[in-house]
């Protein structure tokens, strides 16, 4: 059974800053007025695709170096 990222590790750090982004992005996009909401999400789209970039780089490297 695989254990959960820990905190002190980059991969643990890079998913709490995908959430914490996850959060900040639907309070952005909730806060925003109606007419600005297709470039918002644009915006947001992305800032998660980067997102999901970087958090799969560092879980890539850490698997290469655990080998």
């Amino acid at each position: 059974m695989r254990s959960l990222p820990h905190l002190g590790t980059g991969e643990g750090t890079a998913m709490l800053g995908v959430l914490t982004l996850a959060v900040l992005e639907m309070t952005a996009l909730a806060t925003a007025p109606a007419s600005d909401g297709p470039i918002v999400s644009g915006a947001l789209i992305g800032a998660a695709t980067a997102a999901f970039v970087v958090v799969t780089a560092v879980w890539h490297r850490h698997r290469t170096t655990a080998r």
